[in-house]
This record gives structure tokens, C-alpha cells and sequence, in this order.
């Protein structure tokens, strides 16, 4: 909010009550700055902070990206967030449209593109989400996530050879990734490898229990 400007009468008195406001008054700036300064470092805190309830994310992030200060970095990012919360709540048209805020604003977000990728799966637009997670390839080409992701689309679309490779490759990068295990061990079934297949959910299941469920 803009502060009233104050006029004093040119008297000697007046020159005295001038300076005394000035500092008053630059002393009341400067404590609305610590202030503001600290409330955007909460909002940050609880925006990027992806074990927070996820309606206080999504308000956080709000306070960030309406506060006009700031950079478009970090703009992305607060959107790139908040879409992870609306994602938490499945409200993934929502989500989407955060990430590809993000990604408007910061065309080479790896994060964002995997996202929204994984965002279009959940909804069926299978297409959609291997041209993003294509582009997240691209741009990071160890991104394990992305292959694995991308392997899981191709699945889906019935192409399990081809989600065999990307989860192959998932593999190779990060030995212990159980859905990388899972989803290949699921594609190799439908390609009649049921040996291989559940030695590959086997696998998926002694590194992490809860996959698949």
C-alpha cells in the first residue's frame, strides 16, 4: 500500500518535525521491508516444500508469483510447484496448466516437462505425454524418470517393445528405480517372456514393496 504524502508548513518547527517524520518514516519502510522479505521467504519455504499440506503449497505459491518481485525464474518455479500440489489433489487440468505456465516462462524445464507428462498419462492422453517426456529426454538425457515414464506411456498405447527399451534404459541409469522394474516386467508378460516378466516384478517388489499398488 503507498503511504499519504505529508506536507509541513516552512517553519523552523515544522523543519525539525520534517526530519523527525523522515526518519520515522524510513524506520517504518524499513521494517515493512524485513516484513514482506520474511513473508516471501515462508512462501518459499512451504511453496517448495513438497511434504506440505498441498492447499498450503498452492497458497504459498500463489503469494510468490502475485507478489511482483519476483525474476521469472522464479516465477516458473512457483508455478512448476503449484502444479505439483494440484497434482497431489488430482486436479491435474490444473497441474497442467502450471506447467506449462512454468514451461512458457522457462522453455528448457526439465521438471516441468516430465510433470506435465506424467499430469497428461494420468488422464489417457498418452501422445501428449511422450512428446513431453521426449522433450525432457532431450534436454536431460539421464533423466531416469522421463524413461521410465515415457516406457510406462508406451506401454499403455499396447508398444511393449518399445516400453521395454525405455525402462531398459531407466535401468541402466538407476539400478535400484522398482517401477522401472515393474513396468518392464509387465511388458514383458504381454510379449509371452512370463519367466522374465516375474523375475522383473520379483525385482520391483524386493527393492520397494509398495509398487505396483
Amino acid at each position: 500500500m503507498r503511504r499519504p504524502v505529508l506536507y509541513f508548513r516552512h517553519s523552523q518547527g515544522a523543519c525539525m518535525r520534517r526530519k523527525l517524520f523522515a526518519v520515522v518514516l524510513s524506520l517504518g519502510v524499513a521494517l515493512a521491508s524485513n516484513a514482506l522479505a520474511q513473508s516471501q521467504d515462508e512462501n518459499w519455504k512451504t511453496c517448495g516444500n513438497d511434504s506440505a499440506d498441498p492447499d498450503l503449497k498452492i497458497a504459498a505459491c500463489t503469494a510468490a508469483v502475485q507478489s511482483g518481485q519476483e525474476t521469472a525464474e522464479n516465477a516458473a518455479v512457483a508455478y512448476f510447484h503449484r502444479g505439483t500440489a494440484y497434482d497431489d489433489k488430482d486436479q491435474l487440468d490444473r497441474a497442467i496448466e502450471d506447467y506449462s505456465e512454468a514451461i512458457r516462462i522457462k522453455p528448457d524445464y526439465v521438471d516441468a516437462y516430465r510433470s506435465r507428462g506424467q499430469a497428461y498419462g494420468r488422464t489417457g492422453h498418452y501422445d501428449t505425454a511422450i512428446a513431453d517426456f521426449d522433450r525432457a529426454i532431450k534436454l536431460d538425457a539421464k533423466n531416469v524418470d522421463a524413461y521410465s515414464n515415457r516406457g510406462f506411456a508406451y506401454y499403455y498405447k499396447g508398444l511393449y517393445d518399445r516400453a521395454i527399451e525405455d525402462e531398459n534404459r531407466a535401468i541402466q541409469l538407476a539400478p535400484d528405480d522398482a517401477v522401472s522394474y515393474f513396468v518392464r516386467g509387465l511388458a514383458k508378460q504381454k510379449l509371452g517372456d512370463q519367466i522374465g516378466g516375474a523375475a522383473d516384478i520379483a525385482r520391483a517388489k524386493q527393492l520397494n514393496p509398495n509398487v505396483g499398488k
